[in-house]
């Protein structure tokens, strides 16, 4: 798109064109067993920068952002305002999960936390899941903080929490069927608020989808 001003020199006008500057791609990066892939959307050149651990925690105060006003999360809590105690357990929990969604799954970040995608192969066909010593450390974490996060709650939220977990399992079957065995599955995708709108989310998907298509996912 060309905008056309008007420039008034001594009396005379004369109209001169002006091409904005295109807005610069984000750069997405693949966190995968503890290295950053860096690479620039729909083009799979990779390169390997040293590995963050930064980006994880960002990540992490990003999701309890995002999804601070998110109706299912308010309905699940009650309306209830969560105690500092619970919100920083909750983000020690969301550090955790990246860190085994990192080794189990396709992990894709931009800006180092500022928006981010959770992508899970089918299951079917797909690599064996991995069950190193690392990565069953980091599920046994994950699972004595949910316990001790679900005994800092109300029962009601506990209830809804996992109403809400079966009813979403419910619509994924009732929509897919045996088929959903044998499709990727986008889990997570969020954005900081305050950085919405910049295409952040659309690279992500695109990204994502374009690595599916190439194959290049675990290369």
């Amino acid at each position: 798109m060309q905008i056309r001003a008007l420039d008034t020199v001594a009396g005379t006008s004369k109209a001169k064109n002006k091409t904005p500057a295109p807005r610069p791609r984000p750069v997405v990066s693949q966190l995968q067993y503890g290295l950053f892939r860096s690479q620039y959307i729909m083009s799979l050149a990779v390169t390997n920068p040293t590995y963050s651990t930064a980006a994880i925690c960002n990540a992490a105060k990003t999701f309890q952002r995002t999804f601070a006003h998110d109706p299912v999360i308010r309905y699940v809590r009650n309306e209830r305002p969560q105690s500092r105690e619970v919100l920083m357990v909750e983000r020690l929990l969301i550090s955790v999960y990246l860190v085994l969604w990192i080794r189990t799954k396709i992990a894709l970040t931009v800006r180092d936390g500022a928006a981010d995608i959770i992508v899970s192969p089918p299951r079917h066909g797909a690599d064996p899941p991995r069950n190193d010593h690392i990565t069953h450390l980091t599920r046994r974490l994950a699972a004595a903080l949910v316990r001790y996060r679900d005994s800092r709650i109300s029962d009601l939220e506990r209830r809804r929490r996992t109403e809400v977990d079966e009813k979403m399992q419910d619509a994924v079957v009732r929509a897919f069927g045996n088929r959903v065995e044998n499709m990727w599955l986008i889990e997570e995708l969020w954005t900081d608020p305050n950085r919405q709108g910049r295409g952040y989310g659309g690279a992500l998907l695109d990204t994502a989808m374009a690595m599916v298509n190439t194959g290049s996912l675990y290369n």
